[in-house]
């Protein structure tokens, strides 16, 4: 019985040890996790490798980034720049070209009125020149038919004619005789 005592007293204390274990183990393991976090709020606990993250390349980087973006942001300013004085250049070019063409629209038609106003003056000189054709053939038909007519009065007034213009040409010539003297 002894043995049996010493048996059930070992048993007892085994069953107080695994309790006080697990009651232990149960308390700490939360403890253990809010000490942890504390500690790792209050910086007592860290990363190596976040800590070298943190402060060394992520600042690193953010200044590479904005290096890169400022040659970026540099580059595009002189891309718009040299594309507004294309923009520029272009415009001009479209309005000199614009000019030239109202330019050269401007003579054709220039030169269209002259060469209209020439056709108009060549007509008129051609009308002139028919009408002034067209008078003297009536002139001339008109003292071709007075020929015809002075023909038909006969042969008679032709000596009448003689006559007076041998009396003309004697009282010419009395007249350039008394002006000689």
């Amino acid at each position: 019985m002894v043995q049996e005592r010493e048996r059930l007293a070992a048993e007892r204390e085994v069953a107080r040890k695994c309790a006080a274990r697990t009651a232990a183990t149960h308390f700490l393991s939360g403890l253990q996790s809010g000490v942890v976090a504390q500690l790792q709020q209050a910086g007592h606990l860290y990363d190596p490798v976040q800590r070298e993250v943190d402060g060394v390349f992520l600042p690193w980087l953010l200044q590479d980034v904005q290096t890169r973006l400022s040659a970026v942001s540099q580059a595009r300013t002189h891309v718009d720049e040299l594309l507004g004085g294309v923009v520029q250049q272009l415009a001009q070019l479209v309005d000199d070209k614009r000019a030239a063409d109202e330019a050269a629209a401007a003579a054709v038609a220039a030169a269209k009125a002259a060469e209209e106003q020439a056709a108009a003056e060549q007509r008129a000189q051609a009308e002139a020149a028919a009408q002034q054709a067209k008078r003297q053939a009536e002139e001339a038909a008109a003292a071709a038919a007075e020929e015809a007519q002075r023909k038909e009065q006969g042969e008679d007034d032709e000596d009448a004619d003689a006559d007076e213009q041998g009396e003309d040409e004697e009282d010419h010539q009395l007249e350039e005789d008394e002006e000689d003297v």
